[in-house]
């Protein structure tokens, strides 16, 4: 079947999350992937605060909405293309906060930076790479110092999370429905991509799923814009 969707992913932002009135959920024995379950979640501040630059903590940040957790289906070699985790067993869609993109100024140094290069690498994934390369060759050129590229890691996860509160992601889980990693939808290219079947025509009844779960969020068009998103009218 063709993929018609696809995203480029920013593997694990960095963001930790703590899901919201989860303890009450499970005296109602509703496990996290039961459609009924409405679930929404903080940031941790200490996540944010290896994060943002200059990040204020106090100031409070807004819940997030989770989507119910589906089981993850690909094959490892799906899965490593897409930058998830190999222990990953669930996924589920993962809204912002709406004030989260308070926290980024969308014209700072960093972000500035990445409009110059052509490729954002995930600097964890490259540095694993150049060593891969190196240990299959033993010439002498070799022996030299892995250069520090951009993004460095900080970097990186200040870019990732940005583009997070933008667009979202998509949040994993082990077996035990631990978090593990959430990774952000990126409009740079980048070396992972997720392809998706679709899109379908919504029905009615779900529809009212979304609306009676309370899954969806306000966006700012403003916002959307200074992140680089452009449509056009056919």
């Amino acid at each position: 079947m063709a993929s018609p969707i696809h995203y480029y992913v920013c593997p694990d932002c960095g963001i930790d999350i703590e899901i919201a009135n989860e303890e009450e959920q499970l005296k109602k024995e509703l496990k996290p992937t039961d459609l009924r379950t409405p679930r929404k979640y903080t940031i941790s501040k200490k996540s944010l605060g290896e994060i943002v630059l200059d990040y204020d903590a106090t100031k409070p940040l807004s819940k997030g909405n989770l989507s119910p957790l589906s089981p993850i289906t690909l094959p490892k070699e799906s899965k490593d293309h897409a930058g998830i985790p190999h222990d990953a067993r669930y996924y589920a869609y993962i809204h912002p906060p709406p004030d989260l993109s308070d926290l980024f100024d969308y014209g700072d140094s960093i972000l500035q930076k990445l409009n110059g290069v052509d490729m954002l690498k995930d600097p964890e994934f490259e540095k694993r790479r150049l060593i891969k390369e190196k240990s299959k060759c033993c010439c002498e050129e070799t022996t030299s110092p892995i250069p520090t590229p951009f993004p460095t890691p900080q970097e990186y996860r200040h870019i990732a999370t940005s583009t997070f509160a933008v667009f979202g992601g998509f949040a994993y889980f082990d077996e035990n429905y631990e978090l593990l990693r959430v990774n952000a939808l990126s409009l740079k290219t980048t070396d992972f991509q997720l392809y998706l079947n679709g899109p379908y025509q919504t029905t009615d009844e779900a529809s009212k799923e979304v609306v009676d779960l309370d899954r969806s969020n306000h966006i700012l068009i403003k916002l959307v814009q200074e992140a680089g998103f452009v449509s056009k009218v056919r």
